[in-house]
């Protein structure tokens, strides 16, 4: 039996408006000309509504010959009977119950149905279609939700049409799921080890130089503390599942597009498969290379930050000039970041991107650090750009805030836009 899934939809002849010529709008129902008759003459009553139940089989998600997964299901039909009650039946064809399978949760269908369909030939697996207008296109034909084993996404670049030049791939990546994390505060007073937690890693033992984070630790829950460089996090289990990529960087390097982006003085290489799509556009579109300090932890924790967590932000040093600054912010926006965190007003750098001509009517992208803090014990504030209460200063300006080092970038929403793939 064949499988069908659904890599492509195109509606334009329906109304579904801008965003509405693509797979994730629609939700299709194959079933032959038999199979539908069965399923329209039931002893519901036809004058009132009738709505299609697809009941989950209890063995799902199963697996076929070549252990790739899909759902089954058990089709119903609920209506009004001939007294107004409602009902629901169970259609027959041929005497046996209508069943229809899914890779994808979006396309259904017959085993009939699927016999006498041509399928266009094709891979199963998750692909990322990047175009050079800022749209990004998701052609996948499997269920994200399906537990698998390792798998990979693979991105690709469209260029300009007026070029004429081929697709590229640029890269496949693999796949991790991960628990869904947050942070529960940016310190944690805790013994070490943790009561009730197992060390699982050690980063400082890894080789690289410039990693906060040290030990790590884990307890039945999901929940994780790290503990590293002057403070000790911990990160809660949501008791959901996020996907990532392993964002490495060599595979992500291409010379025909000129992508080149490095890591340093981080081991936080897993990223939001979104994410990642957004940052391959916005590095093709500025044609020089980027150093990260990176995204999250292949468990989704991501010391020292809390913002990072499930790869769901990246951290990038500052260009060598301020136009690459805001060249490189301006290609973030085209491909889908909706927010960017610079340093406060101490920091010339931030400064300068903040006030720059390119961004006079969307200054909104911008969370600036703050810029001043609470004072220490037998600590003096001596600036007048703090608060005062009754004549006397109660906060310390900031002269080196967090995101004077490096510019942290986040909240990723893809562009839409009909493409046919």
């Amino acid at each position: 039996m064949k499988i069908i899934g659904i890599n492509h939809f195109a509606s334009k002849d329906l109304d579904l408006g801008a965003s509405g010529n693509y797979k994730e709008n629609c939700m299709l129902l194959g079933l032959t000309i038999e199979e539908m008759k069965a399923v329209k003459n039931t002893d519901l009553e036809n004058a009132h509504q009738r709505f299609i139940h697809l009941e989950p089989m209890d063995e799902n998600p199963q697996q076929d010959s070549n252990s790739n997964p899909y759902f089954a299901y058990l089709l119903r039909l609920q209506g009004l009977d001939a007294n107004q009650n409602r009902k629901i039946v169970t259609p027959q064809h041929q005497g046996e119950h209508i069943v229809v399978y899914s890779r994808d949760n979006q396309c259904f269908h017959t085993a009939a149905f699927s016999a006498t369909e041509t399928v266009t030939p094709g891979v199963q697996r998750i692909e990322f279609h990047v175009y050079h207008d800022g749209v990004v296109k998701i052609n996948d034909n499997i269920d994200m939700a399906l537990p698998r084993k390792v798998a990979n996404i693979y991105y690709f670049y469209h260029r300009d049409p007026k070029l004429a030049l081929p697709v590229v791939e640029v890269c496949n990546l693999e796949m991790v799921m991960a628990d869904k994390m947050s942070r529960v505060n940016k310190d944690v007073t805790v013994s070490i080890p943790p009561n009730g937690f197992i060390e699982f890693h050690d980063y400082s033992n890894d080789g690289v130089p410039g990693v906060d984070a040290k030990k790590t630790y884990q307890n039945n829950d999901g929940d994780i503390i790290t503990e590293g460089s002057g403070k000790t996090m911990r990160y809660n289990n949501q008791n959901k599942k996020r996907f990532m990529v392993h964002f490495v960087t060599a595979d992500v390097y291409n010379t025909t597009l000129n992508i080149d982006i490095t890591y340093t003085a981080t081991l936080r290489h897993y990223a939001n498969p979104v994410l990642t799509a957004a940052i391959i556009g916005a590095l093709v579109k500025i044609n020089y290379g980027i150093i990260s300090t990176g995204f999250a932890f292949s468990k989704g924790s991501c010391y020292p930050s809390g913002l990072h967590v499930n790869g769901e932000s990246v951290d990038t040093h500052y260009a060598t000039t301020i136009q690459r600054d805001v060249d490189f912010i301006l290609a973030l926006k085209k491909f889908g970041f909706k927010t960017f965190r610079i340093g406060n007003i101490y920091h010339p750098k931030s400064n300068d991107i903040y006030n720059h001509s390119s961004f006079n009517q969307i200054k909104t992208i911008f969370k600036r650090d703050s810029n001043c803090r609470k004072l220490k014990t037998n600590e003096t504030a001596e600036t007048a750009n703090c608060a005062m209460v009754n004549g006397v200063f109660t906060k310390k300006k900031i002269i080196n805030s967090l995101h004077s080092t490096h510019l942290h970038s986040e909240d990723v929403e893809l562009i839409d836009g009909y493409k046919t793939l």
